[in-house]
């Protein structure tokens, strides 16, 4: 009987935690760090906290930072608008780093019209002008990129660009 308590409290307690989407967590924030507007006020994103979903943030001038979601690990440079979704990472302007340490690890990247999935193991930078134009340049491993309104897929590797 006491293992059926147990069973129930673990399914009680941990099930929403499972079935959550998965969110940044904010490990480094170098300079003044990040923004978000959050019922009208701008906060300051602290280290060690869950990145909301579905409001803009904006890494400030000459600052940048990094956190970590579901096996990848993401920087965003300085001047960066973003925001977060369940479907993704929605990226408005600037730049961020991905990287991803297990080869089957998906991840969802919308820039603009464009949307990209992610799958491999590797790192890339993908830039975005915040009008029509975005690079994606291959640093380490290999990265499948599947783009979603034109159905083509590539392959990139170290010292790629797309």
């Amino acid at each position: 009987m006491e293992w059926i308590r147990f069973l129930l409290a673990g399914v009680f307690f941990l099930g929403p935690i499972c079935l959550a989407n998965s969110s940044h967590l904010l490990l480094f924030s170098a300079g003044d760090g990040a923004t978000t507007e959050i019922e009208g006020k701008k906060q300051a994103l602290k280290v060690a906290s869950f990145l909301p979903f579905g409001t803009e943030i904006l890494a400030q001038p000459d600052s940048g930072l990094e956190t970590m979601s579901a096996g990848y690990t993401y920087r965003f440079g300085h001047n960066t608008r973003f925001s977060l979704s369940g479907k993704g990472t929605h990226i408005k302007s600037g730049m961020m780093m991905i990287q991803s340490r297990k080869i089957d690890n998906t991840s969802k990247v919308f820039a603009g019209e464009f949307s990209f999935s992610f799958s491999g193991a590797g790192t890339c930078v993908l830039e975005y002008d915040g009008e029509s134009k975005v690079w994606v340049t291959g640093i380490l491993g290999r990265f499948r990129i599947t783009d979603s309104p034109k159905e083509g897929s590539f392959e990139l590797m170290p010292g790629d660009l797309i």
